[in-house]
């Protein structure tokens, strides 16, 4: 099935956006490089990381059950904004196996994750060794080694949950709010990506437990 060059501009720049927030972004390269850094006391297993009382620490398994799939919540943003429209504009095609890989890539990343905290930069490893060093002082700040082009702020509610902004190079804009539900057991990770006039908003809801944990144990 062909797919318009609208739609395709639309996935890798949601790709990219993504690429901010942990998920693999069109360029792997820079995706690695960005938020990384030694992790000085390593990505512990059940390490408490207690701030204002909630503690995010240890380590987290994705529930794939509970969680939105990234091709999924892309493809109905395209057909949403775009409608029946169809048709190819001018210029290059991108390349579409490899966004299907990078989208492939976003699963493996996030499938699990493990929390440490340097007070005040909680440390955050994913399944494939990425890491994301996020400084909840609520002032502004650019990744280390690498990543020049986001800006991040990220901070701690009063309800506990930690808020992430991300300011991508072309002044878009990624929400994260992340959520421990069920006494600790659950985190709940919510994704907002602002759309404009020419790209939709993109939503997506990922939900983590703590190893050995069920959905039943946690609701």
């Amino acid at each position: 099935m062909k797919m318009s060059l609208s739609r395709i501009r639309i996935v890798v720049i949601s790709l990219v956006a993504l690429g901010a927030t942990g998920y693999p972004g069109s360029d792997p390269a820079a995706a690695e490089r960005a938020d990384s850094g030694p992790v000085e006391n390593g990505a512990a297993e059940n390490g408490a990381v207690d701030f204002a009382g909630v503690d995010f620490g240890g380590a987290w398994e994705l529930d794939p059950e509970l969680s939105d799939d990234p091709a999924t919540k892309i493809r109905e943003a395209m057909q949403a904004r775009l409608g029946s429209r169809r048709g190819f504009g001018g210029g290059r095609m991108p390349d579409r196996r490899g966004m299907q890989r990078r989208l492939q890539a976003m699963k493996d990343r996030v499938r699990s994750m493990s929390i440490t905290a340097e007070e005040p930069v909680l440390i955050v490893v994913y399944a494939d060794g990425h890491q994301r060093k996020l400084h909840l002082d609520g002032e502004s700040y650019r990744p280390e080694n690498g990543g020049g082009d986001l800006e991040i702020r990220a901070q701690q509610s009063g309800e506990g949950d930690l808020t992430i902004e991300v300011t991508t190079e072309e002044e878009r804009k990624v929400h994260e709010r992340w959520s421990l539900t069920g006494d600790g057991k659950q985190l709940e990770v919510t994704v907002e990506i602002e759309g404009d006039d020419r790209r939709p908003d993109i939503t997506l809801e990922r939900v983590y437990r703590r190893p050995g944990t069920s959905s039943e144990s946690t609701s």
